[in-house]
């Protein structure tokens, strides 16, 4: 039972050692700055690297990507009718050439039954008597 819990116990302690360690390092005083390389008039001279920009001067510098457009116009993307509908257009019907004719699917229904009977000799007599 006590050696399920030893993997936990030991890294609990190596984690303690390490925050003791960074606080300790951290609490160390500065170095003299005698101890650093002296600076050369070359260096001295040299410009400073430029310094990264803000979000407000990105903002700024950044150009519109529409110039065709005048600043301030706006595009309407959904056009939303307010106030009383226009009465609609009548629907003018108008009555179809083909009424008297009826409306076939090319297939002969009775000749269809005919050739779906199961017997051979039905059959013929069927398509016997559409002939006639």
């Amino acid at each position: 039972m006590k050696l399920r819990c030893l993997p936990f116990v030991v890294a609990s302690a190596l984690l303690v050692t390490h925050v003791v360690a960074s606080a300790q390092m951290a609490a160390a005083p500065p170095e003299p700055a005698a101890s650093l390389a002296p600076v050369s008039k070359s260096t001295k001279l040299a410009k400073p690297a430029p310094r990264p920009l803000t979000h407000a001067d990105r903002r700024e510098s950044v150009a519109p990507s529409d110039e065709s457009r005048p600043e301030g116009t706006v595009t309407p993307q959904v056009k939303i009718p307010l106030g009383p509908k226009p009465p609609a257009a009548p629907i003018k019907l108008r009555p179809n050439k083909n009424t008297n004719r009826t409306k076939t699917s090319g297939v002969n229904d009775a000749a269809a039954r005919c050739g779906a009977m199961s017997d051979e000799a039905e059959r013929l007599a069927c398509r016997e008597r559409l002939t006639h």
